[in-house]
C-alpha cells in the first residue's frame, strides 16, 4: 500500500535559519521531492483557506497536479478517506510532466507561453469573420498577461518584454500572429534566476562516480562545472573523441564514470584552444554510438546548441537511450537543473553499477572445451547493457514487469495449492530461458528479454519461501509435478544466472528490486538497508588490517575497489563474507603471514560474533560463522 504524506501548504517556521529549514513553504517542499527526491507518493496539502484562495497566490497550480489531493482544515473523517481513495502513487511519465510543468518557475513560464501560442493557432484556424477573430485574439491576450503576472509579477523584464512581443500584433494583419508564434520560449525565461526551489548547498561528501566531458568548448560549461564541484560531483573533461575514448577505457574496470555528456558537433582548435571551422574526424554522436556498444554502465547526454528535437531524431534513428538538452538552457541559473538531473542520472547508474549478480554467466564466457575453445554459451551482461540502452529501454521493462507479475502470481498460487494445472503456456510466451546465448546480441534479444522476466519470478518465489527445485520444475515445464532430472532441476537457475545464496540482496539487479518492491510488494530495500550495516564495519575491520599489505592487495584486485587508500570489498551478500575471507588467508600463508591471517580471522571472528546481536535474521550469519571457524583451525594447525 502506498504511503501518503502531509504537507501544510502554508507551513512557514517563524526562525527558518534558527530550524535550519531549507524550505519557506510546504509548496517548496513538495517541489524538493518531485523534481529531486523523485518521489511518487501521493501528497494531501492541508490549509485553513479554501482551495480558490490557496491557488489566487502566485505558483501554488502544483496543488491541483495528479496525484495531490487537497483538504481545507478543520475536515472530519469521511472527507479525508474519499480524498484518499482519489489519489495514488504516480507513474513516471506523470512525475516528469508535474516536474516540467509545476516544479520550477523556468518551465512554469515555458509551458504558459507554450500553451498560450497553441491558442493563438487554435483561433487562427477558426471559421469565423475576421473581427471575431480579432476580438479572440484580444480577449487571449488580456487573459494570458493576467495569468503571467500572477507567475512572474516579481521580474518586470518579462513583462516589459511580452508587451515588445505583443506590440508587433496589428488586428488588421493577421499574419502578424505567426511572429508571436515563432518566439522561442527561452526569451522569457532567461530573465529568470536559477530555480527558486532550493539554493546549492556545497556538499562535503564526494560521490563515488563521475561525469566525462566531451566539448571542444570547454569554457561553455563554467556553470556546470561549478554545480558539480559544489554537489561534490567529480568530472573529467575531453576535447577530441580520441582522448574521451582512453578515459573510457581507463575506467573500465571500476565504472566510475557513469554519466557520459557530449556535445553533437565536434571542431578542431588551433594552438590557444578557439575553435576552427574544421570539423574533428570523430564527432560527439560517434563517440556516443561507440560507448553504447561498450561493456559498461552509464547513462548518456547529447548536451548541444542545436534543436533538441533534430538531436533526439538523430539518437531515436541509431535506437541508443540518449538523455538530450540544450546549452541555451544553461543560461540564467539552467546549469542548476540540469545538474540535478545529471545527479540522479549518476546514482541510478552507479547504483546499476554496485547491483550484479555474481553468477559465473553473467559475467564471464563459458567454455566446453579450452583447447577448441567451443562455445557453450556467451554471458548475459552485454545483453543487459543493449537493454539498458536501448531507446525502448522503459517500455520493455514495463512490459516485462507487467507479465512478471502476472506469471509470479499464477506460480505463487499454483505452488500454494500444490496444484497439478499445467501453466506451460504462461512460461514459454517467447521461448525457452534455458536457451543458450551465442553472442548475438540483437537478434536474441527477445530470449534475453524473456530471461530478465523468468529471473524476476524466480526471485519472487524464492522470497516467498518456495522450493527452488519445485520453482525450476514451474519455469520450465509449467508444472512443479513434472518429472525432471537432477542435472536440468539444477540448469535451470545456471542459465537464468541466479545463485540465490550471494545475490540476494546486493546481486540482484536494480529492475528486479524495482520489481520486487513496487510490484510485488517484499521490502527488499529494508533488507539492503539492514546488511548494509553489517558490511560497513566489516569492510572498516578488512581496511584497517589489508590497507598497508599492498601485495594482498594487489591478488585481491577482483574482489575490491580502492579509491583515496580506502580498499571496497564487492561483498554481495552476509553468506559471501567467507569467500574474501578465504581468499585472505591463503594469500597471507603463501607470503609467510601467518601470525597475520590468524589475527586477521580472530578478529572478523570476534566482529561477526557482535554482529549476532544487530542482524534481525541471524541465520544469515550460520555458514560465515563455520567458515571462519574453520580457517581459524586451519591456520592454528600451521603454527
Amino acid at each position: 500500500m502506498a504511503r501518503l504524506i502531509y504537507i501544510d501548504e502554508e507551513y512557514n517556521p517563524i526562525n527558518a535559519e534558527a530550524s535550519k529549514s531549507k524550505f519557506n513553504s510546504g509548496i517548496e517542499y513538495v517541489r524538493y521531492l518531485r523534481r529531486v527526491e523523485k518521489n511518487i507518493e501521493p501528497i494531501i496539502f492541508t490549509s485553513f483557506h479554501s482551495a480558490n484562495e490557496v491557488l489566487e497566490k502566485p505558483n501554488t497550480q502544483i496543488i491541483t497536479a495528479i496525484g495531490h489531493g487537497f483538504l481545507q482544515l478543520p475536515y472530519n473523517k469521511d472527507e479525508y478517506e474519499i480524498v484518499v481513495n482519489d489519489i495514488g502513487p504516480l507513474n513516471e511519465i506523470q512525475l516528469q510532466d508535474i516536474i516540467i510543468n509545476f516544479c520550477q518557475l523556468r518551465s512554469s513560464v515555458r509551458e504558459g507561453f507554450h500553451i498560450f501560442k497553441g491558442r493563438l493557432r487554435e483561433i487562427k484556424g477558426m471559421d469565423i469573420g475576421k473581427e471575431d477573430k480579432n476580438k479572440l485574439f484580444l480577449t487571449e491576450f488580456e487573459h494570458y498577461e493576467k495569468e503571467l503576472i500572477k507567475d512572474v509579477g516579481n521580474y518586470p523584464e518579462i513583462l516589459s518584454e511580452y508587451k515588445n512581443i505583443i506590440a508587433k500584433y496589428n488586428p488588421l494583419d493577421e499574419k502578424t500572429i505567426e511572429i508571436i508564434e515563432a518566439v522561442q520560449e527561452e526569451q522569457f525565461v532567461c530573465y529568470l534566476p536559477a530555480d527558486e526551489d532550493m539554493a546549492i548547498e556545497k556538499s562535503s561528501e564526494k560521490k563515488s562516480w563521475k561525469v566525462l566531458f566531451l566539448d571542444d568548448k570547454p569554457s561553455e560549461l563554467e556553470s556546470v562545472l561549478q554545480v558539480l564541484t559544489d554537489k561534490g560531483i567529480g568530472y573529467e573533461i575531453a576535447s577530441s573523441s580520441e582522448q574521451a575514448k582512453i578515459d573510457i577505457e581507463a575506467d573500465k574496470r571500476s565504472n566510475k564514470i557513469c554519466v557520459v555528456i557530449s556535445d553533437y558537433r565536434l571542431f578542431e582548435a588551433d594552438a590557444k584552444g578557439v575553435s576552427k571551422p574544421r570539423m574533428q574526424k570523430e564527432q560527439g554522436y560517434d563517440f556516443l554510438l561507440w560507448v553504447s556498444k561498450q561493456d559498461r554502465y552509464n547513462a548518456m547526454v547529447a548536451l548541444s546548441g542545436l534543436s533538441k528535437w533534430f538531436l533526439m531524431d538523430s539518437f531515436r534513428r541509431n535506437r541508443i537511450n540518449v538523455k538530450v538538452y540544450s546549452k541555451s538552457g544553461l543560461l540564467g541559473g539552467g546549469a542548476k537543473l540540469f545538474v540535478d538531473d545529471i545527479e540522479y542520472l549518476g546514482n541510478q547508474y552507479n547504483e546499476v553499477v554496485n547491483s550484479q549478480p555474481k553468477a559465473s554467466l553473467w559475467n564471464e564466457i563459458q567454455y566446453v572445451d579450452k583447447e577448441k575453445t567451443k562455445i557453450k554459451s556467451y554471458s548475459l551482461k552485454p545483453y543487459y547493457v543493449f537493454h539498458r540502452n536501448s531507446n525502448e529501454y522503459l517500455t520493455n521493462e514495463n512490459n516485462i514487469n507487467q507479465q512478471a507479475e502476472k506469471v509470479a502470481r499464477e506460480l505463487e498460487f499454483a505452488l500454494d495449492h500444490s496444484s497439478n494445472f499445467n501453466f506451460a503456456s504462461l512460461v514459454s510466451i517467447q521461448g525457452n530461458a534455458t536457451r543458450t546465448m551465442k553472442g548475438e546480441i540483437e537478434l536474441e534479444y527477445p530470449d534475453f528479454q524473456l530471461k530478465l522476466l523468468q529471473r524476476r519470478v524466480f526471485y519472487y518465489l524464492i522470497l516467498k519461501g518456495f522450493d527452488r527445485d519445485a520453482i525450476s520444475k514451474m519455469l520450465h515445464k509449467g508444472d512443479s509435478q513434472s518429472e525432471m532430472s537432477e542435472s536440468m532441476i539444477k540448469q535451470i537457475p545456471s542459465m537464468l544466472a541466479i545463485q540465490t545464496e550471494t545475490d540476494i540482496p546486493y546481486g540482484l539487479l536494480v529492475e528486479e528490486k524495482y520489481f520486487l518492491h513496487h510490484y510485488m510488494s517484499l521490502p527488499i530495500y529494508n533488507i539492503a538497508e539492514l546488511m548494509d550495516q553489517t558490511y560497513s564495519i566489516i569492510n572498516s575491520v578488512l581496511n584497517k588490517h589489508l590497507k598497508n599489505c599492498k601485495t594482498v592487495t594487489q591478488k585481491l584486485k577482483n574482489y575490491i575497489t580502492e579509491d583515496d587508500d580506502q580498499i571496497s570489498f564487492g561483498t554481495v551478500s552476509m553468506t559471501e563474507v567467507h569467500v574474501v575471507l578465504d581468499k585472505v588467508v591463503d594469500l597471507l600463508i603463501k607470503e609467510n603471514k601467518d601470525k597475520e591471517a590468524q589475527f586477521l580471522i580472530l578478529e572478523i571472528a570476534s566482529l561477526i560474533d557482535e554482529l549476532k546481536d544487530l542482524v534481525p535474521d541471524k541465520s544469515k550469519l550460520k555458514l560465515s560463522i563455520r567458515k571462519i571457524d574453520s580457517l581459524n583451525e586451519r591456520i592454528a594447525k600451521r603454527i
